[in-house]
C-alpha cells in the first residue's frame, strides 16, 4: 500500500533565484500531501530549505502522521550521509520500511551508500548516472571529488553499473529522465503487471535526446573502476 513517504539524500537551493529547493521531493510534499526526510550536508542549504517549507502554507503547520507523530514536514537533517551511517539515519528518521520513493544525488558517494543500505526497501529509486558511457561500460568512480577529465559530469556510476547493483536487489530499470541525468528503478514486485522493464541499451536507444547524441560517448579513464 502506498504511504506517500519520500527520502531524498542531497538537496540545495543554489540554482534557484526564488530559493526553491532543487530536488524531486518538494513538489510531492507541497502539492501532493507527501511526508519525508531530506538529508543535506551543507548547513546553509539546510537553513534555506527549512525556510522554504516553514513559509509554505501547506508545510508550515505541524502534521501528525505515520512517520513520527508530529513534526514540521518535511524533516531536514543536516548531516553527511555515508555508507557507514546510512542505516542508522534511516532507522532514526523513518518508521516505514518501504517508503514510496527514495532519491539519492550527492555527486560522488551515491553508489557506495546504496551498496551498504539495508534498513529500507523503497518502492521506487531515483539515482543519478554518468550518461557518457552509454551501456558500454559498467564502471564506478569511488573517490569523492575526483571527477577526472569528465568534470562536470552527471554521476559517479554508469547506468550499467547501477543496473547490475539494483537488479541484484530486486529492482528493474523502467526509464531515464528526458534530461538524461536520472534513472528510475522500480521494485520488481511493484512493477509487475504495471510497468515494462527496459534494458540499459534500450533506455538509450529510445531516449529522445541521447539516442541522437552520437558524439557524446567517451571511454572511462583511470579514475573509474569496473563493477
Amino acid at each position: 500500500m502506498a504511504n506517500k513517504v519520500v527520502v531524498e539524500i542531497g538537496s540545495n537551493c543554489d540554482d534557484s533565484d526564488l530559493a526553491i529547493p532543487e530536488n524531486i521531493s518538494s513538489n510531492l510534499i507541497v502539492n501532493h500531501g507527501w511526508h519525508g526526510v531530506v538529508y543535506e550536508l551543507d548547513s546553509t542549504e539546510c537553513q534555506r530549505i527549512r525556510h522554504f517549507f516553514a513559509q509554505n502554507s501547506v508545510t508550515k503547520h505541524f502534521h501528525s502522521d505515520s512517520m513520527s507523530g508530529g513534526y514540521i514536514s518535511p524533516l531536514i537533517e543536516n548531516v553527511e550521509v555515508t555508507p557507514e551511517n546510512i542505516d542508522d539515519l534511516l532507522r532514526a528518521n523513518l518508521s516505514v520500511p518501504e517508503p514510496d520513493l527514495m532519491i539519492i544525488d550527492i555527486d560522488g558517494g551515491d553508489f557506495a551508500i546504496m551498496e551498504s543500505m539495508q534498513a529500507i526497501k523503497p518502492r521506487v529509486l531515483v539515482v543519478e548516472f554518468e550518461k557518457r558511457f552509454r551501456e558500454l561500460h559498467s564502471v564506478v568512480q569511488r573517490s569523492r571529488g575526483d571527477f577526472g577529465k569528465y568534470y562536470p559530469q552527471s554521476g559517479a556510476a554508469s547506468l550499467s553499473a547501477w543496473n547490475k547493483l539494483l537488479s541484484a536487489r530486486g529492482y528493474v530499470l523502467c526509464s531515464i529522465a528526458t534530461t538524461g541525468f536520472n534513472a528510475f528503478f522500480v521494485r520488481a514486485d511493484i512493477a509487475a503487471g504495471a510497468l515494462e522493464p527496459v534494458s540499459v541499451r534500450a533506455a538509450f536507444d529510445d531516449h529522445p535526446v541521447l539516442s541522437n547524441a552520437n558524439t557524446l560517448w567517451v571511454e572511462p579513464d583511470e579514475t573509474w573502476s569496473e563493477f
